[in-house]
């Protein structure tokens, strides 16, 4: 539990949530090892599955009026301002009135203490009708949708502190459960991912977790896609939250366009280093040179030199990473030749 967390307990409709001490029958730590939820038929691991090493259960199976809240308070990064994280409600249905129905909510609020708008999610039992549902012990349904992600884009709120809340409550009759398995994924750049490139004509580009829907200016429709460099100079993504609020990206794409080449001089052995000279064609800056020589030694740098240790044909490998993100590599072979034997003549 982080030190900027604080939890809350209280009884809906009687006691309203005030600071409380952390109480493990209520709220517990998870990891891998706690398994599966019982109540969710297990379904749900206690555990985010793309999260860190922990999450949260917030609230537990037991009833009598129980209603729990963790605020976590952090600054707004110009650098990383979208914020995720994931949640997994699991609530009973005792088919009461909304109202009196076991509850999760979450949001943020900003330092004014206000509610950023589009962070306001709320579900109760009757809105997860449809979802997935258990019957427990009781005879009782239980709804629930498994690990949820969320993701806000916080930048209008670069250098200030907001507060994300998360509540769970039982029915308001006292006799049915409510709690949520929480956890805080991290923090995020607002910008496409310009990632593996797996040929010089073929890149993978990725919007950023957490979000409901993707929409690319390619007409592409999922999170990662992929694009030819040499083509495509420019390309937006348009992403939308949960709660449908949306927003652009756009990034440039240097385009690739490069020629790999090198060349190596003949040499003999004894008569000094094998000299490697990068001749490529390159439509983007080269960002580093990795040498692999054929004879498990290596170097760095456009234009190196290699004394090998004994004559034969070898085949030598020059990597080069450019700027756009992408690595690439060209073999060639290398001809080292034996010295020539001087054979002495005699005169008589």
């Amino acid at each position: 539990v982080q030190v900027n967390c604080q939890t809350f307990v209280g009884v809906p409709g009687i006691v309203p949530p005030g600071p409380g001490p952390w109480d493990f029958g209520r709220q517990v730590i998870t990891s891998v090892t706690s398994g599966y939820d019982k109540y969710s038929c297990y379904n749900v691991p206690q555990l985010c599955p793309w999260g860190g090493n922990y999450s949260m259960r917030l609230g537990n199976e037991g009833i009598n009026y129980e209603t729990e809240d963790i605020q976590y308070t952090y600054t707004v990064s110009a650098a990383t301002p979208i914020l995720m994280y994931a949640y997994a409600p699991i609530l009973e249905d005792p088919y009461h009135v909304d109202s009196l129905q076991p509850a999760f909510k979450t949001y943020i609020k900003d330092q004014s203490g206000n509610i950023i708008p589009c962070t306001y999610f709320k579900v109760t039992s009757t809105s997860m009708r449809g979802f997935s549902r258990c019957i427990n012990q009781w005879g009782c349904p239980v709804w629930y949708f498994g690990w949820r992600n969320q993701a806000i884009d916080l930048s209008a709120y670069a250098g200030q502190q907001v507060t994300l809340y998360f509540q769970t409550n039982d029915c308001g009759l006292g006799a049915h459960a409510g709690y949520a398995y929480i956890d805080v994924i991290g923090c995020f750049p607002k910008q496409i991912n310009l990632g593996t490139c797996l040929s010089p004509a073929s890149m993978t580009l990725s919007a950023p977790q957490g979000f409901a829907t993707y929409v690319w200016s390619n007409g592409m429709t999922t999170q990662s896609i992929q694009i030819d460099p040499r083509i495509v100079t420019s390309i937006s993504c348009m992403v939308t939250s949960l709660q449908g609020c949306s927003f652009t990206i756009t990034t440039n794409i240097r385009p690739n366009g490069s020629v790999l080449n090198f060349t190596s001089n003949i040499v003999c052995v004894c008569r000094g280093p094998t000299i490697f000279v990068d001749q490529s064609i390159y439509n983007s800056v080269t960002y580093g040179y990795y040498w692999s020589f054929g004879d498990g030694t290596s170097a760095n740098g456009p234009n190196p030199l290699h004394q090998y240790a004994a004559a034969g044909n070898y085949t030598a490998t020059m990597n080069v990473t450019l700027d756009n993100g992408c690595s690439y590599s060209v073999t060639r072979p290398v001809t080292v030749k034996s010295c020539p034997r001087l054979t002495p003549i005699s005169h008589n």
